[in-house]
């Protein structure tokens, strides 16, 4: 019998051992991505710099404020930059399905078209979501 004990010690531990895993990843992803919206939220950016820059430079408070106007012009410059690569990535995508549709059949076509639909809901989705800082 105790052959049959430890061999459901080790299953337990196994399970105990494959549960922690699985939360882990689930939290290290869950991390990673609330980390990376944050990163990616414009509204972030001139407190983030500014601090990196305090801190890398030693900077006293009259230093801050001198040069504050100076970060947030170029973040407001980013921010434009990155709007506009969105929309050129956009148009870049939009003139890659006008090109490729008229080539495929007809079934083909309504499945792509529902599938570009599905993914720019889901991305509008992330969008609004990360940007309600």
């Amino acid at each position: 019998m105790s052959w049959l004990r430890s061999w459901k010690t080790m299953l337990g531990l196994l399970v105990v051992f494959a549960a922690g895993v699985l939360f882990g990843v689930v939290g290290t992803v869950g991390a990673i991505k609330k980390e990376y919206r944050s990163r990616m939220d414009p509204t972030t950016w001139t407190p983030r710099t500014m601090t990196w820059i305090r801190d890398a430079g030693g900077l006293t408070t009259a230093q801050e404020d001198t040069i504050r106007p100076d970060v947030a012009a170029a973040v407001k410059k980013l921010t434009e930059l990155k709007r506009s690569a969105e929309m050129e990535r956009k148009g870049v995508l939009g003139e890659m399905f006008g090109e490729i549709l008229p080539k495929l059949e007809p079934p083909q076509r309504e499945k792509l078209i529902e599938a570009v639909k599905t993914a720019a809901a889901k991305e509008q989705g992330a969008a609004q979501g990360s940007g309600s800082h």
